[in-house]
């Protein structure tokens, strides 16, 4: 029968990441059956996954020890000025600086580029073993220049795709170290697809009533969903309604397509 452990002695034991035991306290938990208190954690132990333990009742917890560095220099990817293409080169820019404003003058820059494709909700549970799979399509190593400036370039490759509206998501990640030692990591998402520029229709009615004037907003944008000036075309279609409205099991069976 579980009851609440009331008034009751508990040791609390706290062991550091290969199982040694750092310290203990004992306490006597309340009424409701809890208790609270502090442990130092010391400065000379191995860190890592440390957990506490109760001695006595069936508790663990774990707890993450770690040394926090602060850091001295950040890193970062350029936003690109222009619309990449497949099987196109696609040169990305990278700066590293130390806060104080200066340069990282020396050191090196490992990237890798990993790729997962994407498709509309409607067309993408059919052909899930071609969507669910994330491939490293680039990867590689570059120094940085006197003036803390770095370049990545690979070329998204362009596979044969089922549909037309399917679009890729490219995760660049680039691991700045400097000559100190010190690293710091760079992130930057691109969507690439066969097509530069994508249309969406919203409304914020989900419905309109006949016979009353009804408007739609159209936009034109670019891949990562910056605005693009341009032109296009419309049409409205009805759509053509049965004679009597049929049951449930004289409607079509749909194939998957």
């Amino acid at each position: 029968r579980y009851e609440v452990a009331k008034r009751a002695k508990v040791t609390i034991e706290l062991h550091d990441a290969i199982g040694r035991l750092v310290d203990s306290v004992q306490r006597t938990t309340n009424d409701f059956g809890s208790a609270s208190g502090t442990f130092a954690i010391p400065a000379d132990r191995v860190l890592g996954l440390w957990h506490l333990h109760t001695q006595g009742y069936v508790g663990t917890t774990h707890v993450q020890v770690e040394e926090y560095k602060r850091p001295t220099f950040e890193a970062r990817l350029d936003s690109l000025k222009e619309e990449p293409q497949l099987d196109q080169e696609l040169v990305l820019s990278g700066q590293a600086r130390y806060y104080f404003g200066q340069a990282v003058t020396r050191g090196t820059v490992n990237y890798r580029v990993a790729r997962r494709s994407h498709a509309p909700w409607w067309w993408a549970r059919w052909e899930q073993p071609f969507l669910s799979s994330t491939k490293m399509v680039a990867s590689g190593r570059v120094e940085l220049g006197t003036d803390g400036s770095f370049r990545i370039a690979f070329r998204p490759p362009s596979e044969a795709s089922p549909h037309k509206d399917v679009k890729y998501h490219y995760l660049v990640e680039a691991d700045v170290t400097a000559e100190g030692g010190e690293t710091q990591t760079a992130r930057r998402s691109l969507r690439i697809g066969p097509t530069s520029i994508e249309a969406r229709i919203e409304s914020d009615k989900g419905f309109f009533d006949a016979n009353t004037p009804a408007s739609l907003s159209v936009f034109r944008t670019a891949l990562d969903g910056d605005g693009r000036a341009g032109e296009g075309t419309y049409r409205l279609v009805e759509v053509a309604q049965p004679d009597k409205t049929l049951m449930a099991a004289e409607l079509p069976v749909s194939a998957p397509p």
